[in-house]
C-alpha cells in the first residue's frame, strides 16, 4: 500500500509500499518501496529511494536525492544526489561501472546542465592466480564536473590514490562520458579477480548554461 499524508499528491498505477509526506510529490507508476517528503519532489519509475526537500528529480533504484529549490525553480534545478555503482574484473581491460551494478544503467547528464562529483572508488582481490593476494586492495577518490552544451558533454577532473596495501599494480579508474551518459570505468590485472565499488556524491545544476 501506500501512505500518503498530504495535499496535492498524485500517486500513479502500480505503486507499491510507499509513503509521501508533504504536498503535491508525484510517484510515477512501477514503482516501489520509496519515501517521498517535501514538496513537488517526483519519483520516476524507480524503487528503494530517499527523496526529500523541494522540486527533486529522482530518476536511479537505490538513490537518496534532497531537492534544493523554490516554487519559481524548474524540476531538479538544484538537487544532490547519491549513488553505488559496481563492477567486477578478471583482466587490464576497462570496464564501466553500472549503477547498482545492474549491468547497464549510467547516470544521464541532462541537456543544459552542469553535474559535480565526487567518485569514492574501491578495489578489493577476491582471487585469481597472478602475483599478490586475497584481499589486496586500493581506493581512490575523483573530483571533477560534466557539462552538457546541447547535448554535447565536456568533462574535467582530477584523481588522487588516497590508500592501497599489496600488490595493486596495474589498477585503474577513469571517469568518461559516451554520448549523454557519465561514468566511472575501472581496470585490474589479468588473471586477478576484483570486485569494484563506487560511491557517487553528485551535485546537479539544471538551467541554461
Amino acid at each position: 500500500g501506500v501512505y500518503n499524508h498530504g495535499s496535492g499528491n498524485a500517486i500513479n498505477t502500480d505503486v507499491y509500499n510507499s509513503t509521501i509526506i508533504g504536498e503535491r510529490n508525484y510517484i510515477n507508476q512501477f514503482s516501489s518501496n520509496n519515501i517521498v517528503a517535501g514538496d513537488s519532489n517526483t519519483i520516476n519509475s524507480i524503487s528503494n529511494t530517499l527523496l526529500n526537500g523541494t522540486y527533486g528529480d529522482a530518476k536511479y533504484n537505490n538513490s537518496q536525492v534532497l531537492g534544493g529549490n523554490q516554487d519559481d525553480d524548474i524540476l531538479g534545478e538544484r538537487q544532490s544526489i547519491l549513488l553505488l555503482a559496481g563492477a567486477d574484473t578478471t583482466n587490464s581491460t576497462y570496464t564501466r561501472a553500472y549503477i547498482n551494478d545492474d549491468g547497464s544503467t549510467l547516470f544521464n547528464v541532462e541537456d543544459n546542465s552542469i553535474v559535480a562529483y565526487t567518485a569514492h572508488t574501491i578495489a578489493v582481490r577476491t582471487g585469481g592466480t597472478a602475483s599478490g593476494a586475497k584481499g589486496d586492495f586500493k581506493y581512490w577518490i575523483e573530483r571533477g564536473a560534466v557539462v552538457s552544451r546541447g547535448g554535447t558533454l565536456t568533462l574535467s577532473r582530477t584523481r588522487d590514490t588516497i590508500a592501497s596495501d599489496g600488490t595493486t599494480t596495474g589498477w585503474n579508474v577513469n571517469s568518461d562520458v559516451d554520448g549523454t551518459k557519465f561514468y566511472v570505468e575501472v581496470k585490474g590485472k589479468n588473471n586477478i579477480d576484483l570486485k569494484w565499488i563506487v560511491r557517487f556524491e553528485i551535485s546537479e545544476m539544471r538551467t541554461g548554461i
